[in-house]
């Protein structure tokens, strides 16, 4: 009977809960027990990142969107750098004169040759006809400068330019020669947007060397 008694005895202690010992606390843990589950995000707490992400935004766009312009306006000016670059060398490497024309207050440009023949001149087999490069400015918020214009340029001298109809009828600025021996004829090209920025492309006489400036505050002429 003794024997029963103390078996159950001992059976009951197991059960009871055990003190923490870890933190020398009386609080009792069970076994089995856990922390409670972490809450979601409320819709509140959401909708207050959301209102912080819009005004955040909303303040740096307008920087962002200055840099965006000025790339693209940067863009432009090393485009027409490297056309009118491309004509000092064709007119070098061809003997003939070289002519860079451009829309203004547009953004078509055409490099050409000057020389009536090799205008007219058509490709034969095994040899390559004269270069022809027709192009538009890469922002559609770009444009030169609107001085200058008014020359018509004839159909016939597109020949040979992919999508020639989209350059036909334009009213041309005067042609900015390119000469055999490197030289050029002094030019002033300026490109700006609607951000009253503008960029400025320069040929130099002497030795036909493009360059291109700083963008700049300013209007088009």
């Amino acid at each position: 009977m003794n024997s029963r008694r103390r078996v159950r005895n001992a059976f009951e202690a197991a059960r009871l809960p055990r003190r923490n010992c870890a933190t020398g606390s009386g609080s009792l843990r069970f076994r089995g027990a856990s922390s409670p589950a972490r809450q979601a995000f409320t819709i509140f707490e959401i909708l207050i990142v959301l209102g912080v992400l819009v005004v955040v935004l909303s303040l740096s766009w307008p920087v962002l969107d200055k840099f965006q312009s000025q790339y693209r306006l940067r863009q432009g000016g090393q485009l027409v750098q490297t056309r009118l670059s491309a004509a000092r060398v064709h007119s070098i490497d061809s003997g003939f004169v070289y002519q860079f024309r451009y829309e203004p207050g547009g953004q078509r440009f055409l490099v050409l040759p000057f020389d009536q023949q090799a205008l007219l001149a058509q490709p034969v087999a095994g040899k390559r006809g004269p270069t022809k490069i027709a192009g538009k400015l890469p922002s559609a918020k770009a444009k030169f400068n609107s001085s200058g214009g008014g020359q018509q340029v004839p159909g016939e001298w597109l020949s040979g330019i992919a999508a020639a109809g989209e350059f036909s009828g334009a009213s041309w600025s005067p042609p900015i020669l390119f000469y055999p021996d490197g030289t050029a004829t002094p030019a002033t090209i300026m490109i700006g947007d609607h951000k009253s920025q503008v960029v400025t492309i320069s040929v130099r006489p002497l030795t036909g060397a493009v360059t291109v400036s700083k963008i700049e505050r300013g209007t088009l002429p």
